[in-house]
């Protein structure tokens, strides 16, 4: 995780990690199974910032399958 300060305050963090959909579902809003596209594992990137002393993510990026 980096984080990046201002007055020696944090104000924003980027995160960088790896999700596994291997074993993910695809599902319509009547609760049928929908056809899924390639699972697999793949990069996200997320950078959040605090507001009211909670920190919230404001960018999420979700790379396509079999980048990390």
């Amino acid at each position: 995780m980096k984080v990046v300060t201002r007055n020696g305050q944090p104000f924003q963090a980027t995160i960088t990690d790896c999700a596994d959909s291997s074993h993910w579902a695809d599902y319509y809003k009547s609760g049928k199974p929908a056809p899924g596209g390639p699972r697999g594992r793949q990069r996200i990137v997320a950078q959040l910032q605090p507001f009211d002393g909670v920190w919230k993510v404001t960018y999420l990026v979700v790379d396509k399958e079999g980048t990390c």
